[in-house]
């Protein structure tokens, strides 16, 4: 028999404790999925300038379930209603054989809030970044790159090795 349970509150008989679902029983509504998700990747190379923080343009959106990444800016905006807390990650690849030291980053409304550092001395050296970060709605999030080569240097434009992506966390 099938039919719909309408509750205010679900809690156990001393109101603290686990409530078990059994395995098998699918669970959906509000709340109940890692979104806002997105993943995005380069499909052409970027240049970074020597000496400059360049902001990653991943231009082609995999997916984009609250169409909260902007593929011409390059920033994930948290949507309205979404704080919390979220998982984030970035990977990028460098074209060049060139030895030179890298920063990979992350901005949260325009202040940097992480930083990987690296040294390249050989060609496609790579970069991979994940981050756990408490978001509120409005908050904008951008992956940098830095390098110090003396010159420009490109990433790559692959979607297998240069890429951004998050989503947000249940019940964290």
């Amino acid at each position: 028999m099938a039919g719909t349970l309408k509750v205010g509150t679900i809690t156990t008989p001393s109101g603290s404790g686990t409530i078990t679902i059994p395995s098998g029983v699918t669970l959906s509504g509000g709340g109940l999925d890692n979104t806002p998700a997105f993943h995005a990747s380069r499909t052409s190379a970027q240049t970074v300038s020597n000496g400059t923080d360049t902001t990653i343009i991943f231009n082609t959106e995999v997916f984009d379930t609250d169409s909260a990444y902007n593929t011409a800016t390059g920033t994930f905006t948290v949507p309205t209603g979404k704080d919390g807390k979220y998982i984030l990650y970035s990977a990028y690849r460098w074209q060049s054989g060139a030895t030179f030291s890298y920063n990979h980053k992350v901005h949260k409304n325009a202040s940097e809030i992480t930083n990987i550092s690296g040294g390249n001395n050989s060609i496609y050296n790579s970069s991979l970044l994940f981050v756990v970060l408490d978001l509120s709605a409005g908050d904008n999030l951008a992956v940098t790159a830095f390098q110090d080569s003396g010159g420009n240097i490109d990433l790559t434009g692959s979607g297998i090795t240069t890429y951004f992506g998050g989503y947000k966390l249940i019940g964290a």
